[in-house]
This record gives C-alpha cells, structure tokens and sequence, in this order.
C-alpha cells in the first residue's frame, strides 16, 4: 500500500523581475565590414578546398591542370589570407550580439555546400562525371565573388582601401571560372547556367 507524501505548501511570486540583456545595434559599416571579413576568410577556406578536390583528382585519377590555372587558385587563397590579415588584424573577434550571428549564418550558408568531410557529391557532380566536391566547392566561390562584387559593399571596399585587391580576386576568380566553363563542364547538363 502507498503511503501519502505530506503537501509542501507551494510558494507563489508575483512580479519576477528578470534582467533582460540589451545589445546596442552596431552601424551598417561595422555590419558590412564584418560582412567583407567573413566572405574573404570563407573565400580562402572555400578555395583550399577546392585545391583539395583537385589534389585527390591527380593522385588518385591522374588528373590534370594546366599550371596556369593552379597559380591562380593559390592567388586568389593567398590574396585572401593577404587582405584580412592586413586590413582587419586585431579584429579577430566577431561580437556576440544577434547582428554579428546573423552576419555569419548568412555568409556560411553561402558556402556550406563546400565544407563537409568527405565532400557532399552533387548531382551536377554525378552527371558530369566530376570530382566529389569539385561543383559545390565551385558554386560557394561563385557566390562569395558576386557578394564582394555586390555593390552595397562596394562603398566600403573603397574606403577600407582593398578595393584594387578585391578587383585582383575577382578578376582570377573570373578567369578560372571562365577555364572551367569552357573546358571541364559540359553545358549542356548545366541548363544555360554560367557561373
């Protein structure tokens, strides 16, 4: 037989005061700003990876790539690493605010398709009988090229002075996706899309 437990008498407050945090909303420039540093720190990673698919390509596939186009993969991850750390050292640390969160949910997503271990295989993979990861490591360039070249980040490019460095990777990031196009995709699995 169950025993009955004795009734605690329940204390009731009213009015709980809680602390709420507040955080002050940084301006559009430091929103952009940390923008531009997130897109050139994931433009170096996006493109190393993209150098790993196709290390993996020659070693185990015996690809081939002209030495033309391998120079600028490393250009365009070398210029990368050269801007962030000369025009943003010391600002490492990104806020822990909701606009900084934000900022960096949206820059990963543009690139997510190029992290993973191993490298998701797409479909245009598959189709085009291409290196796992060599599509979307190349769809996540696209997209951070054309957000830096956007021009709602273009005013601060100029005034942050890298704007003659971003043109260079662009200009490499163009030229290779150019290469690419005319040589290793077949267009007429990718349905008139041109990167």
């Amino acid at each position: 037989m169950r025993s009955a437990k004795p009734k605690i008498k329940r204390e009731i407050k009213y009015n709980e005061k809680q602390e709420v945090q507040t955080y002050k909303k940084p301006s559009q420039e430091e929103i952009d700003s940390i923008e531009i540093r997130m897109h050139l720190l994931n433009l170096a990673t996006v493109v190393e990876r993209h150098q790993s698919v196709w290390k993996t390509e020659k070693e185990e596939n015996d690809g081939y790539l002209n030495p033309y186009y391998n120079m600028l993969l490393g250009r365009v991850k070398n210029l990368s690493h050269k801007v962030y750390d000369d025009t943003f050292k010391g600002k490492d640390e990104v806020g822990n605010d909701p606009w900084s969160k934000a900022i960096m949910v949206k820059t990963m997503t543009l690139c997510a398709r190029a992290f993973g271990d191993p490298l998701p295989l797409s479909t245009d993979d598959r189709q085009q009988n291409l290196p796992r990861g060599f599509m979307g490591t190349l769809g996540a360039w696209a997209s951070i090229t054309k957000e830096l070249s956007s021009n709602r980040l273009h005013y601060l490019l100029t005034k942050l002075n890298i704007q003659e460095e971003v043109l260079k990777i662009l200009d490499c990031s163009a030229r290779y996706m150019e290469m690419v196009y005319r040589e290793i995709t077949r267009n007429e699995l990718l349905g008139g899309f041109r990167l």
